[in-house]
């Protein structure tokens, strides 16, 4: 049960940069959410961007969106410039 919803955007990340995801830490959620086997077989590229929007409009669509089917609990994000 959460209180609020938090979104991070280039937490640590390389700009326009994706990166290795080692296998070790490929847990069995995230195998699901990327459509990867689990155990990973092998390290998985993060891609540099989000799928759910390209822009800062989507972004504030997307975030409406998780408002509304969580409920109306808060949802907020953080990004790193």
């Amino acid at each position: 049960n959460c209180k609020m919803i938090e979104i991070k955007l280039s937490q640590g990340a390389k700009p326009a940069h994706g990166g290795m995801l080692p296998k070790s830490k490929i847990t069995r959620h995230i195998a699901e959410a990327r459509g990867l086997p689990f155990p990973a077989l092998e390290d998985c590229n993060s891609p540099p961007r989000h799928s759910a929007f390209d822009d800062a409009e989507g972004l504030m669509h997307f975030v409406a969106n998780l408002r509304e089917l969580s409920g109306g609990k808060p949802v907020g994000f953080k990004i790193c410039i």
